[in-house]
């Protein structure tokens, strides 16, 4: 009775530094606090109308970001439904609904570690690291700087999951391994990614658990085996997950920014640091801390078996954050999803609990430590009060968009609008404002959103974002149409000093009928005058076909990218109805047949472009051959020797000092030498036509080069012998559309066939009448088109799931027969 008094007692106060906490958030001036906040805080406030408004309890698509996008899919639904509980019970203000979640963050995770203490005889302890565990700076930093609340939800329960397996190596108490199922479950419905993450972290735990204590090698498969049923249970979800989306995304190049020097994870002024910037960009802010890092040291060479492995794991991990680690840790199989920044909190907890199971460490360094996390602490606090000037989000929002172009956005905007990628508000008001329910009316579609790699067209939006970076004002307002939008901010920054780009800027958007609507010191705002819903009926003159013929399309905006790289899959009278075909990165099955196809098509009139650094290498022969043409290595110092071609020598800009070693090819084989160049007294070819005049190869990597410099006279010398126009536009057409969206299905009624309805096409969709995917985007004919929504691979989702259940029964089944066997085997020894 003494025992629960305090446990209530210590409940209370957590309770009250939770109310704490929600009140200093709402006199903040700055919440939802956090970059990808809003992410959330908008999912939610999503489900929450879905369910309410129209009677959708699992929302599979939205309307409002990305062009339609499956809003569960591929963000796990555990948090959002929480969150969503949250502002159902603020009535409905999801503003308010986060306060009350980020405070329900901070007493689960305190309650958790306060139980963890009770349960092993650390009440005390268990109770100071409950206190401090959600205000830490590090902690502090992922809710209020970073903002992915699901981690942060993760992190709740985090420490009762690697309890609850040390319980199940150690004390073999019942229902441990049950509950180490469940809790990796919900970790995976909360979120997929960081569940991975401690998947591996528990991993070392046990390896290290296994090494030093020498643990049962059933126990430790028989843990490892939990944690695979406990995502095949999840299956419902994750196999959908698993098709599409980010898993199709390279993520190498994000691995590389989730490292940092290890004298920054652990230096003391980090906490400072966490404190007075609110806004930061990149994740430099991780920060493990001296306290724990010296905690571990000592752990590791003091501590008993009991708790060593948990200040290992914990010290081995802060390591592996360090960017030396990151050359090795890049080459190991998937290794490009080691994130490994993202696994500070999960060494925080190792560490915490090698603390907790310390048991033999003196009682004034208890406190000392206890006392040190807490002084440690206090600087970031800063970051939860901020302004502390007591405005409401939706008072600032109001602002913002009285501030910014944003308000003239909204209200002018019939269709859909795109906002840069680079304009200052794209993560928080740009997003929420505009694709919102928050105000209710005057909400409108956008093409972009929040967890882009999520985006049926997330390549479309790379491409247009790579155009406005490049100054291919053409190319981006041509395939803002393309996506249906008909209002475009941007942003200023870039061409702010730069008048020459201002005026193609202006100029590119008069010729596609986007007019300057608005300006301000931050962006831009372009309007294209539209009476209702639109398609799109496109007509193009060129197509690329190959890996990099974005590229193409960059510098010639009439030419349509082709999505299958490989020629074998195209027939004759496919490519026939275009004037030129350009083959750069392509690859095929059968070269005899690829090479009919080009010979074929040539005959018929269709010009065909082919980029000889990207010919596929001949397996037979090694050698880079195509049509007759082989192609022979060459490399060039600092810039090329003069061009000979069109009956001159030009001199060509330096390549950019990245490459100015410039490795390439030059052309044996031509029938018709076009272009020259002399190097070294040697003269060889780069340009030239094979078969005939409608097939023309193009060596030394030129048009890479004129990508990079814009270089005019190589950009003539390309036109002259393309024969495209990079002025050239295709042939767009808009046709009116009826259209009704809602989390229900999809109406739309055309009066033309094979119209671009410039939604996203999802796999999801279902529909009686004819409809097509080209280029992401949904196509459809003439006439009504009902479009229902399927759960995505239902089937074997399901299955899955059932499959998961039944081999986690009987893994339970068995491991229960063993603990029984093991104790009477105990008993029968003593006696």
């Amino acid at each position: 009775m003494k025992e629960t008094l305090k446990a209530t007692l210590w409940i209370l106060l957590y309770g009250i530094v939770a109310a704490i906490i929600v009140y200093f958030g709402s006199m903040s001036g700055t919440y939802p606090d956090g970059s990808d906040t809003m992410f959330y805080v908008y999912r939610e406030d999503c489900t929450y109308h879905s369910i309410l408004d129209e009677g959708v309890v699992y929302p599979l698509w939205n309307k409002n970001w990305y062009n339609g996008v499956q809003i569960s899919r591929y963000w796990s639904p555990f948090c959002t439904y929480v969150m969503t509980f949250c502002e159902f019970v603020c009535g409905g203000n999801p503003y308010n609904g986060y306060l009350v979640f980020s405070g329900l963050l901070y007493l689960v995770g305190a309650i958790v570690w306060l139980r963890l203490g009770y349960t092993h005889g650390r009440p005390y302890l268990g109770a100071v690291i409950g206190l401090l565990w959600g205000i830490l700076p590090h902690n502090l930093f992922q809710i209020y700087c970073e903002g992915v609340l699901v981690r942060c939800m993760i992190l709740t329960w985090l420490p009762a999951y690697i309890v609850a397996v040390w319980d199940y190596l150690h004390q073999d108490r019942k229902n441990s391994l049950f509950k180490s199922i469940i809790y990796m479950f919900l970790m995976v419905m909360t979120h997929m990614g960081y569940a991975g993450m401690v998947a591996l972290a528990i991993l070392l735990y046990i390896v290290i658990e296994r090494i030093v204590n020498r643990v049962p090698l059933k126990k430790v498969f028989t843990c490892i085996g939990g944690v695979l049923l406990a995502m095949a249970i999840a299956g419902i979800w994750l196999v959908p997950s698993l098709v599409g989306g980010i898993t199709g995304i390279d993520s190498s190049q994000v691995m590389a920014n989730h490292f940092a020097p290890l004298i920054d994870v652990i230096n003391p002024f980090k906490g400072i640091l966490i404190g007075q910037y609110r806004w930061i960009s990149g994740l430099e802010m991780s920060y493990f801390g001296i306290v724990l890092f010296v905690l571990c040291i000592l752990g590791i060479c003091f501590s008993r078996k009991k708790a060593k492995p948990g200040f290992i794991a914990a010290f081995i991990t802060v390591l592996l954050t360090s960017k030396t680690a990151y050359p090795f840790l890049a080459r190991l199989p998937g290794g490009s999803m080691l994130w490994m920044l993202r696994f500070m909190s999960i060494a925080i907890c190792l560490a915490l609990i090698g603390f907790l199971f310390w048991d033999t460490l003196r009682r004034w360094v208890v406190i000392l430590v206890c006392v040190l996390l807490l002084i440690e602490a206090i600087p970031s606090w800063e970051v939860v009060y901020q302004k502390h000037n007591g405005e409401k989000a939706e008072d600032r929002y109001e602002r913002i968009l009285d501030e910014t172009l944003l308000r003239q956005a909204r209200d002018v905007t019939i269709q859909r609008a795109t906002v840069g990628e680079s304009y200052g508000l794209i993560d928080e008001a740009a997003i929420y404002i505009l694709a919102g329910y928050e105000y209710g009316v005057n909400n409108v579609p956008i093409e972009v959103g929040q967890g882009v790699q999520a985006a049926v067209t997330y390549k479309n939006i790379v491409q247009q974002n790579q155009a406005l970076d490049d100054k291919h004002y053409l190319y981006f307002f041509d395939r803002c149409l393309e996506m249906g939008d008909d209002t475009v901010i941007m942003d200023k920054g870039p061409i702010k000093e730069d008048e020459e780009a201002r005026e193609q800027l202006i100029e590119a958007g008069r010729r596609l009928g986007y007019k300057l609507y608005g300006e301000s010191d931050l962006g831009l705002v372009f309007h294209k005058d539209v009476d209702g819903n639109f398609g799109i009926i496109t007509k193009y003159n060129a197509i690329g076909i190959g890996k990099s013929n974005t590229n193409v399309a960059l510098a010639f905006p009439s030419v349509e990218e082709a999505e299958d790289p490989n020629i074998n899959h195209y027939t004759v009278d496919e490519l026939a109805k275009y004037k030129t075909v350009f083959l750069s990165g392509f690859i095929y099955d059968k070269k005899e047949a690829a090479e009919e196809l080009i010979k074929e098509l040539s005959d018929r009139g269709t010009r065909v472009i082919i980029f000889a650094d990207t010919i596929p290498i001949d397996t037979m022969t090694s050698s880079q051959q195509f049509l007759g043409v082989t192609c022979q290595q060459i490399t060039f110092n600092n810039g090329y020797p003069e061009l000979d071609v069109l009956d001159g020598r030009f001199d060509v800009d330096l390549f950019p000092r990245e490459y100015a070693q410039w490795k390439t090819i030059y052309l044996n084989g031509l029938d018709d030498v076009k272009g020259t160049i002399t190097d070294s007294g040697q003269t060889v070819a780069f340009l030239g036509n094979k078969y005939n005049d409608n097939i023309l190869f193009v060596g030394i990597n030129l048009f890479f080069h004129y990508q990079l410099t814009r270089d005019e006279t190589i950009g003539q010398i390309l036109s002259e012998f393309f024969k495209v126009d990079p002025d050239e536009l295709p042939d767009r057409r808009i046709v009116p559309l009826e259209v009704e969206a809602s989390g229900k299905g999809i109406r739309i009624v055309s009066p033309e066939d094979d119209v671009n309805t410039t939604f996203a096409f999802h796999d999801i969709f279902v529909s009686e009448q004819p409809m097509r995917e080209k280029n992401n985007l949904l196509h459809v004919d003439k006439g009504e088109t009902i479009i229902k929504f399927k759960y995505p691979l239902f089937v074997p989702a399901l299955l899955t799931s059932i499959a998961g259940i039944i081999l986690t029964i009987i893994l339970l089944i068995f491991d229960e027969k063993r603990r029984k066997k093991e104790i009477l085997q105990v008993i029968q020894t003593e006696a």
